[in-house]
């Protein structure tokens, strides 16, 4: 059954919003009318189904927190430590993709030089010596500019892929 979320929809009027009703149905959409409430993220699910934002209610972060009685004990500090390391990689890894390129011997300190590394490049020798084989975790907002420099270095072969996590 629906009802409606006076909490929000207070908030919401006295911001200045428009007046429609906001309803809770168990799930993170609430159907009113021809508007609805959606908790997201980027909002393209919204934009991918022809529909827009147009107002915010509230914005929300996730936080991770840990009884202080809990981080004295050794064994449970272990624990909630890994959890942080695990989480940890997992937001580094949505910065970032792998980026795999091959190139001849004599152009591989140029497109080498190009790569914003976390440490060093990843190199193997292809097959009958033909040249290197070179793998970087790289950020994936330097993707729009390294890409064409890599090409111009003399980069082939260009292969980009999701990173799941990254535990340094």
């Amino acid at each position: 059954m629906l009802e409606r979320n006076t909490v929000v929809e207070d908030a919401f009027l006295a911001d200045g919003g428009a007046v429609y009703a906001v309803l809770d149905n168990g799930s993170s959409a609430e159907v009113v009318d021809s508007t609805f409430v959606d908790n997201t993220a980027t909002g393209a699910t919204l934009t991918a189904n022809g529909l827009a934002i147009v107002a915010t209610l509230a914005t929300s972060s996730t936080r991770l927190y840990a009884n202080p009685a809990a981080l004295q004990d050794a064994s449970r500090r272990a624990a909630i430590d890994g959890l942080v390391m695990l989480l940890a990689s997992v937001l580094d890894a949505r910065q970032r993709v792998m980026f795999e390129v091959n190139v001849a011997a004599d152009k591989l300190e140029a497109v080498c030089a190009l790569l914003p590394c976390m440490r060093e490049p990843t190199i193997a020798t292809l097959h009958d010596a033909a040249g290197f084989a070179v793998k970087a975790a790289v950020r994936r907002d330097t993707l729009p500019t390294l890409v064409p420099r890599i090409k111009i270095a003399g980069g082939t072969d260009v292969v980009i892929t999701p990173i799941s996590q990254i535990v340094p």
